[in-house]
């Protein structure tokens, strides 16, 4: 199934509503199954990091073929976190955990706001 570009841009202004009604600001992202970029909005005073992590949020979503929210635990797991030890960033996990990103998958018709 192909995602149009109509779709990808009901997600991601679905994503902002939901924002709105959280009162947070986010960038959303919404990708294809092969993790391309089809969509993108920022809201207005969203953080400029979003932007970035957003993209990164879907993309893995569209890789592992899961909503972005359920591959945090998975993040603090033994390997992702002897890569992230490896380069430099002990104190970090393998995602990002910024509020403001926020990723939308077409294949489990979410969002997750982080």
């Amino acid at each position: 199934m192909t995602l149009t570009l109509e779709e990808a841009n009901r997600i991601a202004a679905g994503a902002v509503e939901k924002a709105r009604q959280l009162n947070i600001r986010i960038s959303a992202a919404v990708v294809d199954a092969g993790g391309r970029l089809v969509a993108f909005q920022r809201m207005d005073n969203a953080i400029w990091a979003s932007a970035y992590g957003s993209q990164g949020k879907a993309v893995a979503s569209a890789a592992f073929g899961r909503a972005s929210g359920e591959l945090q635990p998975r993040a603090d797991q033994p390997t992702p976190r002897g890569i992230a030890w490896r380069t430099g960033s002990p104190n970090r996990s393998a995602t990002t955990r910024n509020r403001s990103a926020t990723s939308c998958s077409k294949r489990r018709r979410s969002c997750s706001a982080t």
